[in-house]
């Protein structure tokens, strides 16, 4: 539920709600390349990938067609003004 409350107001802000499905992803990935990460960390039993998904068909089903400014775009159009 909280994925899906970020991915609506990151929208109603006007920047990209695919970015926390992205998020989720280099998560994983930082998981995965971690030699150290231990087991017994509650991240490790998460399924991200499902997670990553799930937040995916969301967007496509409550927010179809949307798109928005990601930060380094809107940080550049913010410092032209």
């Amino acid at each position: 539920e909280v994925d899906r409350a970020v991915v609506l107001l990151l929208a109603q802000k006007g920047y990209d709600p695919g970015a926390v499905p992205r998020f989720i992803l280099k998560i994983r990935q930082g998981i995965q390349e971690d030699e150290n990460f231990e087991m017994e960390n509650p991240f490790a039993r998460l399924d991200f990938t499902e997670r990553y998904k799930r937040l995916n068909r969301f967007i496509g089903t409550a927010l179809p067609g949307a798109s928005g400014a990601r930060n380094r775009d809107r940080f550049l159009e913010e410092r032209r003004d």
